[in-house]
């Protein structure tokens, strides 16, 4: 039986900060699975490049488990185009991102985690799609990437 402990997230966000990328996860699905379910744990500043998962498109939901996060959709070319708050505490805990949309998410707490649930099985060269007009997240130029979702995030009103 797979369980979301306090002791599992707590250890989680120790692996996020050991981590370059300031992030950790946890997969309770095999390989075979056709569901993947997974802890996504992830400290403030982390950079996720915007990707989708198409080809085949597979639906994806995040479910917010400790803190808080902006998850941001963009158009095709890399404007945002809504975003959702999630929070541990409410009033909006989860949200579904529909097949083949651009996203990605940005921490709004020191720490945050997710269970999040993707649709099909994990294959590496087709899992997820990266957007050609984000950085990739060891580039140089990804911290001031994230710093501009944040503030047209701000400037939107969506995060104050």
């Amino acid at each position: 039986m797979n369980r979301i402990t306090d002791t599992l997230v707590d250890a989680l966000l120790t692996q996020a900060a050991a981590s370059a990328r300031r992030r950790a996860i946890h997969c309770f699905h095999r390989p075979e699975e056709y569901l993947q379910r997974m802890v996504n744990a992830c400290l403030r500043g982390t950079c996720v490049r915007p990707h989708r998962h198409k080809d085949p498109d597979k639906l994806e939901v995040f479910y917010c488990i400790r803190g808080r996060a902006a998850i941001v959709f963009f158009d095709d070319g890399g404007a945002v185009r809504d975003c959702a708050i999630i929070d541990e505490r409410g009033p909006c805990r989860s949200t579904e991102i529909a097949p083949g949309e651009w996203h990605s998410f940005v921490a709004l707490a020191d720490e945050a985690a997710f269970f999040e649930i993707i649709e099909g099985h994990y294959e590496a060269l087709t899992h997820k799609h990266y957007a050609p007009w984000a950085p990739a997240e060891d580039d140089s130029a990804a911290a001031a990437y994230l710093d501009g979702i944040i503030d047209i995030l701000r400037k939107r009103g969506d995060i104050t």
